[in-house]
């Protein structure tokens, strides 16, 4: 429900810290997140669960994504930043797909999920319609009249040959429905917006989240400048475990709605009054822009992908309900094999650091891969029996990038991938 809260009420920000490794998002479980909207009883609780859905699955695919459905679609409307096609019972819809990659397509098919008809696992819902020939363009259309009235969730699937649909984007999703969202309360006049995130290495396999954000608060009243919500941190699409991070936002009396939008005039200190224009909807107001920062501590690995959604929980019902998401791949680096303790030198020295960390409970390399000298996807007690054997036997080396002297190199395997230990930090390359 609309949440209009007290100038006295606190700011609780609350960040999720990983536990273990989790897998991606993989397409399935995107239907899944979907399905399981299905449980919410409040239509407009379902709709925002969808918009969750599609934009965590757009921002963990990011330069992956290879299809989209364009705004030119039958009834393409946006409602408080959240898209779908609208139409009256029994009208067609012609869904029109945007390709983005240069592989080539054999052909595009539409799936519909009808509210009061879920599908089960493995379905995608019924097949309504099919393009294999995008000589004019790809599109769908979906003849929506033996469904009657209905809401749900149209899915158009790109059939590119060697894809990997669960990683490379051949989907995407939109609400779609005859009736209208009667139980869409109003707007209120907010906004929260992640502005940038930054993942740094603190310790061994330890890394900070910080991200900057603004909240957009307005109204012709004073200003919400007060605000009780919360924020989460997901690694790979899966939250875990919470810490509290208290702040707030200056109070203020605001005379920024002088005059009506887009001419707002007034003072916000410490901030200006500015006209807000949220593009992908019809609501639009002035406002103080207020910015803040929030940080927190995530035990993850490079190449995993850490995401920021503010309002997570729905305390506030914004403006712009799909633009609460940040995310990030954490970084790796550039190093030798075999040296584990990073001193840029391979000798008798690290075969005794790896020892140490695996049972005398000494420190832990900051470069998992550089201690790693055999590469077999495990730290263990055969990494340093591996460099006593290149030390002292003839042996082989450690194997790519190599030991020092060789140069500088990234681990063969993929960030993320089961045989990649990560390297979170190796200051000698």
């Amino acid at each position: 429900m609309s949440c209009r809260l007290p100038l006295w009420a606190p700011l609780g920000i609350f960040l999720l810290v990983p536990l273990r490794p989790v897998p991606a998002l993989s397409r399935w479980e995107y239907i899944k997140c979907y399905l399981a909207c299905y449980e919410h009883g409040d239509r407009w609780d379902r709709v925002r669960c969808f918009a969750r859905c599609r934009a965590r699955r757009q921002a963990e695919l990011r330069k992956r994504k290879n299809v989209a459905i364009r705004s030119s679609s039958s009834g393409y409307r946006v409602t408080r930043g959240i898209q779908s096609l609208h139409g009256p019972p029994g009208s067609p819809f012609t869904v029109d797909i945007d390709v983005f990659s240069q592989d080539p397509l054999e052909r595009i098919e539409l799936y519909f999920m009808d509210e009061s008809h879920v599908p089960s696992p493995p379905d995608l819902g019924a097949p309504v319609g099919v393009d294999a020939d995008g000589a004019d363009g790809w599109s769908v259309t979906f003849d929506s009249a033996p469904f009657g009235p209905f809401s749900g969730v149209l899915l158009a699937v790109a059939f590119f040959p060697g894809h990997d649909p669960d990683s490379e984007g051949d989907e995407d999703a939109i609400l779609c429905s005859t009736v209208e969202w009667d139980d869409v309360p109003p707007p209120e006049p907010i906004d929260l917006r992640p502005d940038s995130i930054a993942l740094t290495q603190i310790g061994f396999e330890q890394v900070q989240v910080a991200v900057e954000y603004s909240i957009l608060a307005g109204g012709r009243e004073p200003p919400i400048v007060w605000i009780s919500t919360d924020a989460e941190v997901v690694l790979n699409g899966n939250p875990v475990g919470a810490v509290p991070i208290e702040g707030g936002l200056p109070e203020v009396l605001s005379e920024c709605q002088r005059n009506p939008p887009p001419n707002c005039s007034g003072s916000c200190w410490p901030v200006a009054c500015a006209f807000v224009d949220l593009w992908r909807t019809d609501f639009d107001f002035c406002a103080c822009e207020y910015r803040g920062s929030l940080t927190a501590m995530v035990r993850a690995k490079p190449g995993q992908e850490i995401e920021v959604e503010l309002d997570s929980r729905d305390a506030i019902l914004e403006g712009d309900e799909a633009n609460n998401w940040i995310i990030e791949a954490v970084p790796g680096a550039a190093f030798h094999r075999g040296d584990s303790n990073g001193d840029g030198a391979l000798d008798i020295a690290d075969a005794i650091f790896v020892f140490s960390f695996l049972f005398l409970g000494g420190p832990g390399p900051s470069c998992l891969e550089a201690a790693e000298a055999n590469n077999d996807g495990a730290l263990d007690i055969s990494d340093g029996i591996s460099l006593l054997g290149f030390l002292f036997l003839g042996s082989p080396p450690p194997v790519v990038p190599g030991p020092p002297p060789a140069p500088c190199g990234a681990d063969p395997d993929p960030p993320g991938s089961p045989g990649s230990l990560g390297c979170l930090s190796y200051e000698r390359c």
